[in-house]
């Protein structure tokens, strides 16, 4: 899991000289947006949110993320985000 900021509007960008973890070059039409990552979690250690700690949580657990798993982009509803902050801020306070 990882959090960050839209850096811009999604645009067809004929020049790829971006970072990008896909292995293979990206299709030019296809619009991208840009993402700054602010804070990766790869672990449980490095305080990642495990699917089970989600799906136990009140409201997190109706996530398109958990109910929809094979779907790469979700919007979250008002009160999805600030539970899915506050637990991200727990667990990075936690693991410390």
């Amino acid at each position: 899991m990882a959090h960050g900021f839209l850096s811009g509007p999604a645009v067809a960008r004929a020049d790829s000289n971006f970072v990008t973890w896909l292995r293979k070059k990206p299709d030019i039409s296809i619009p991208t947006v840009l993402i700054r990552l602010d804070d990766i979690r790869l672990t449980p250690r490095a305080g990642c949110l495990l699917r089970m700690e989600i799906m136990q949580d009140a409201v997190l657990r109706n996530l398109q993320a958990i109910s929809m798993p094979s779907v790469t982009n979700y919007k979250l509803t008002a009160v999805e985000d600030v539970r899915l902050a506050q637990v991200w801020e727990a667990r990075r306070l936690r693991d410390l």
